[in-house]
């Protein structure tokens, strides 16, 4: 199975590689690749993919989303999260996934977000993580392209691989 990540670029990628990890020492979570998922589990391979819709993302433009809050959930893979804004090319690249690519995970619950922890831990009852995460938070995330990653939710985290970057246009 393959997911449709956006990874932001360093110096945030550095940072939240960070903070994911400082998380994970503190609560024994898993450590994983900073990320916003624009579809999962698609059962494509990536030559697959690239045949049929990497000249769409290639047209785009490089992207930048503004983190607006810290959010915690009892979902696993949304437990602990930075909510990034929705913009109209947000919209617009998860719209073309969703146009080209057959997945099981898609429809109205696209909620872009940057994952912290994962889990099945309360974090709105851990105020010091919340605290870490607001006082590490990069306020503007920029993005150059989408990423191919073989993961999923049933592939397990120390697993997933990314296996092919589509760059933005300049």
């Amino acid at each position: 199975m393959l997911s449709i990540w956006l990874i932001p670029q360093d110096p945030e990628l550095g940072k939240l590689r960070l903070l994911i990890k400082r998380i994970a020492d503190i609560t024994g979570g898993p450590v994983f690749e900073p990320h916003i998922t624009i579809l999962a589990d698609i059962p494509l391979a990536p030559s697959e993919f690239a045949n049929r819709s990497a000249s769409h993302f290639r047209a785009l433009p490089r992207l930048e989303l503004t983190v607006g809050e810290i959010g915690t959930g009892t979902e696993y893979f949304k437990s602990l999260y930075l909510l990034t804004e929705r913009s109209p090319l947000l919209n617009r690249i998860y719209d073309l996934a969703s146009w080209q690519l057959p997945s099981k995970a898609r429809g109205d619950e696209f909620e872009p977000h940057v994952s912290l922890a994962y889990g099945d831990q309360p974090y709105r009852k851990h105020p010091q993580l919340i605290q870490i995460a607001n006082e590490s938070i990069p306020l503007r995330l920029r993005f150059s392209g989408i990423s191919i990653v073989r993961a999923g939710k049933l592939v397990p985290v120390g697993k997933w691989r990314r296996r092919a970057v589509v760059g933005f246009d300049q």
